[in-house]
């Protein structure tokens, strides 16, 4: 055979490896990748586990892009994002869901933005449009609206709140709405109604 022909057989072989291959792959368009990432990934689920191989907490999202920096992952935007946290004893301790949630690394924070609920299995349930996670210390923060359940007590903080998950308080920045409804008891006051609000 001649070098022509055995060219023209690779360029053939090497056409039916792309076409074969072209179903498999995904290729992503430039105006889908957030500017400065790194890798986009569908489905992504990633896991952090103690020295004993306990789960601590678990991150997932339908679209995830990374950044890296110095060959690491820097941190990660993901959008549809759900956050969980494990107890010492494997159940779920809080959950938390975002329309976008960014994981940085590098500070033990995750940064979240619209429609976010967090639910811990004390069933307190936070909602908020923008809110910060400590990681470490288990606090949330917020400068804008905040909005607490717990128990009985509906807490609106207008102007944003810092929620500390280990010590089980909050400070409410600028408190709109404090309701404390408890089933078969009576008001303190003769002729109000039980869910009478001084703050409305």
């Amino acid at each position: 055979m001649n070098q022509a022909a055995a060219w023209c057989w690779r360029l053939c072989l090497f056409g039916l490896v792309l076409t074969a291959c072209d179903d498999g792959f995904l290729l992503v368009a430039e105006d889908q990748l957030v500017e400065g990432a790194n890798f986009h990934l569908k489905e992504f689920t990633r896991e952090s586990l103690d020295m004993q191989g306990q789960r601590q907490w678990r991150a997932a999202a339908r679209d995830a892009y990374v950044f890296m920096s110095n060959n690491q992952q820097d941190r990660i935007i993901a959008t549809d994002f759900e956050f969980t946290e494990y107890a010492a004893d494997g159940e779920i301790s809080n959950q938390i869901k975002a329309e976008q949630g960014e994981i940085n690394n590098a500070e033990k924070r995750v940064h979240m933005k619209g429609a976010i609920e967090s639910l811990n299995s004390a069933g307190r349930r936070i909602t908020a449009n923008v809110l910060d996670y400590n990681m470490e210390s288990r606090v949330f923060t917020s400068s804008e609206l905040v909005i607490i359940d717990d128990g009985a007590t509906h807490l609106r903080c207008s102007r944003g709140a810092i929620i500390d998950m280990n010590a089980n308080r909050q400070i409410c920045h600028g408190p709109t709405v404090v309701k404390q409804n408890q089933p078969n008891q009576d008001s303190a006051v003769e002729g109000l109604p039980s869910d009478f609000n001084l703050f409305e």
